[in-house]
């Protein structure tokens, strides 16, 4: 069967949202709303970008982190203490990605990219 719901956004005010489920209730016809809304919300916010310096800073910090992980990480195991209970270097590995996304980031908010 079709279900229909009826929702108020946007400056046009109430639309109808048509959407075809089976057996889902009603669920296809609220993620239909929800990314109706978001998509609507999307176009009034003015979302400000984020300028270059900013992100080298960030690209410096997670370079930072991930020397201070690997730093930790490559210490030999020390029985009395037990068990390392913070896996750092898996937290180097997702420092690092940062680093190096972050980095990317900035050189193309620059201009790099061309």
């Amino acid at each position: 069967g079709e279900c229909t719901a009826a929702s108020g956004f946007g400056a046009t005010g109430k639309r109808r949202v048509m959407a075809s489920y089976i057996g889902d209730g009603g669920a296809s016809v609220m993620a239909e709303i929800a990314w109706r809304r978001l998509a609507a919300a999307g176009r009034v916010w003015h979302v400000r970008r984020m300028s270059p310096a900013i992100q080298l800073i960030l690209a410096a910090v997670c370079a930072a982190v991930a020397a201070l992980c690997g730093w930790r990480g490559a210490r030999p195991p020390d029985p009395r203490r037990g068990p390392r209970l913070i896996p750092w270097r898996f937290l180097m590995v997702l420092a690092g990605a940062g680093a190096v996304l972050w980095l990317v980031s900035a050189l193309r908010g620059a201009g790099a990219d061309q």
